[in-house]
């Protein structure tokens, strides 16, 4: 092969590489799930029961990244672990979003597998200094069957 035509060869091979890598989605540092042992193991509390609604409020927290803070109303249907008064349990989650077209950072982007208003789940959270109930991240709900 002549000496022009290998050097363009070679050009063309590494901008075919250089695209490749650089529309390959990037790695999220997410938090990988938790096994039920290790959310048993950690909650403070474990409630089943039917979500009733959820509230949510939606904040810019950097040029680039919005937060969306919820709140889910549980009518408890029993308690697991810990102890609880009352029919109803508010528990706190969230999810962050990227703006913007450039690739998003490693960061953990929050709960996932959130139940909608309706549904029967298992939540695993945590109680706070003040007293709330924060849901384990990333996956401290869990769907439940309601033919079980």
């Amino acid at each position: 092969m002549r000496p022009l035509i290998r050097n363009a060869y070679r050009c063309m091979l590494a901008l075919i590489s250089l695209s490749i890598v650089g529309v390959a989605a990037p790695a999220r540092a997410e938090i990988p799930n938790r096994p039920p042992e290790k959310l048993q193991e950690l909650a403070t509390h474990i409630f089943t029961g039917k979500v009733v609604r959820i509230y949510s409020t939606v904040e810019r927290s950097s040029p680039k990244a919005e937060m969306t803070f919820r709140v889910a109303e549980i009518e408890v249907a029993s308690v697991e672990k810990g102890e609880h008064e009352g029919r109803l349990a508010y528990v706190r989650f969230w999810k962050r979003r990227h703006l913007g077209s450039d690739p998003p950072p490693p960061a953990h982007y929050g709960h996932r597998g959130v139940p909608k208003v309706g549904a029967q789940t298992r939540v695993y959270v945590m109680t706070e200094e003040d007293g709330g109930y924060d849901v384990l991240s990333p996956n401290g709900f869990a769907p439940i069957d309601p033919q079980q």
